[in-house]
């Protein structure tokens, strides 16, 4: 079965008062100063690509093709979704054709609910109920909600939905400003505000996954839980020694790991490396729990620590807020006969000019071992619109191991199955769409690109193909 999961890497864009979340993640393009006419391919070689220490960006690994697809983690004490101006009076019902409003609430439900459902996702307010919609912007009082719907779907620089995110068709957009023309009247609609999720398959950990095996990873402050000041938005690092240290002996491997949420007001993802750099994990809205085939563990230390970098938004939020998320990990020290790891394949020196473009990296394997990929995870930034990963055989012949849209919102992990052997070259390529009339260029903000792809691999050790390996 071809599991695909969501990774979200959240980020936030505030337009005209109103807070609405974007998923971030992108893609590179080509350098606006070469000759090559915007839309051509870019391709440079990851051996010469600078800066192999760089920290890598958001990325994600997956549940394996055979493990079915668990339910997402369990959530400890989630927290109800706070609306956008917790002070702000409902008003009565507004004049008008009241059944606009149930084909606005219809586009609210299918575009919007992702992130500013009932349980938000890093989001200042829901937008569920009417009175969601009649409260005053956190951040500009003197306007509704509903006001800045009407802005933002229309708004051509920063849309709602996200310009990663498909537009909204004639018909959604008409549904909405009918509502708008009517005055935003409320109305009784034939289904409720919130519909009841699809019950999904209960997680169960593999059987021997019993509970002395079974370690927490998790975000704290001086031993008690991380606090999340009021009004406030930023990455942070918290170091967690490897909780199994002293109480197993000798190398382990992971078997399955699962993600925990544990308030889900303020946390919009967090990763999780040993070290510093050695990609472990991560999580963000939709990612689900990870079970590994049952010849394959994952690499795990055996002694230092974890870095788990959270990234917390509490925008619009007068309290303080307490978060203990993280993960747990199962592991074993009956060493399964494939030990496997991630790499990351893309370029760094890369820029984004306006409009649509693409940018192509490749990478040839020296390594005298096969080197099985197992998953394909592509990591952009906003203006990311889809990527490809591909091996070009030593003969020539291409094969596609992923060509998928990239989704902000949706980031996916795909299973896959190939083998590498020396003298194949891997190709990493990423296509944009910038709606700016500024380049962007490289880096690790929201506002910059990148273009990655993080594949998991074994056995760990064996790829040696010039990009930043690790």
């Amino acid at each position: 079965m071809n599991v695909r999961m969501r990774l979200c890497s959240l980020q936030t864009a505030a337009v005209a008062g109103l807070i609405f979340t974007a998923v971030g993640c992108g893609e590179a393009a080509e350098d606006p100063t070469s000759p090559k006419p915007r839309g051509s391919e870019e391709e440079t070689d990851e051996t010469e690509e600078p800066g192999s220490t760089t920290t890598p960006p958001k990325s994600s690994s997956t549940t394996p093709k055979d493990g079915g697809k668990p339910a997402a983690a369990a959530d400890s004490g989630a927290r109800p979704a706070v609306k956008a101006d917790a002070g702000a009076e409902p008003g009565p019902t507004q004049p008008g054709d009241s059944s606009t409003w149930c084909a606005a609430r219809a586009v609210l439900q299918e575009r919007c609910q992702t992130c500013h459902g009932a349980e938000v996702a890093g989001a200042p307010m829901s937008l569920v109920t009417w009175d969601d919609t009649q409260a005053n912007s956190v951040i500009d009082k003197t306007k509704k909600v509903s006001e800045l719907i009407k802005l933002r779907v229309h708004d051509a620089k920063k849309p709602m939905p996200p310009v990663q995110q498909p537009k909204l068709t004639a018909e959604q957009l008409a549904a909405l400003d009918a509502w708008s023309d009517a005055g935003y009247p409320n109305g009784t609609c034939s289904t409720p505000d919130v519909t009841e999720p699809k019950p999904g398959e209960e997680f169960a950990w593999p059987a021997e996954c019993t509970p002395d095996k079974i370690f927490k990873v998790q975000a704290h402050q001086g031993g008690q839980p991380y606090n999340v000041p009021a009004n406030w938005e930023d990455n942070v690092s918290i170091t967690i020694p490897v909780p199994w240290v002293g109480k197993v002996q000798g190398n382990v491997h992971a078997v399955a790991i699962r993600p925990l949420r544990n308030n889900k007001r303020v946390v919009h993802h967090w990763i999780l490396y040993a070290g510093t750099r050695e990609f472990i994990t991560s999580w963000s809205p939709g990612k689900e729990a990870e079970i590994f085939p049952a010849d394959v563990g994952v690499y795990m230390p055996t002694s230092g620590s974890f870095q788990l970098n959270m990234h917390y938004y509490n925008m619009g939020n007068s309290s303080a807020e307490k978060d203990e998320s993280g993960a747990e990990i199962c592991i074993t020290t009956k060493l399964r006969p494939k030990t496997a790891t991630t790499n990351m394949f893309g370029p760094i020196a890369l820029t984004v000019p306006p409009g649509k473009s693409e940018a192509v990296a490749t990478c040839t394997q020296m390594g005298t071992e096969p080197v099985t990929l197992i998953t394909s995870s592509p990591h952009m930034h906003k203006t990311g619109t889809g990527g490809k990963f591909e091996i070009v055989r030593a003969d020539g012949k291409v094969e596609v191991m992923d060509d998928s849209p990239f989704n902000q919102e949706d980031q996916t992990v795909t299973p896959i199955n190939y083998v590498l052997n020396r003298g194949d070259k891997v190709r990493t390529t990423c296509r944009y769409e910038n709606p700016t009339s500024q380049t962007k260029r490289f880096g690790e903000s929201t506002e910059d690109e990148m273009c990655f792809n993080f594949a998991r691999y074994y056995p760990k050790g064996a790829l040696s193909c010039g990009g930043l390996g690790f």
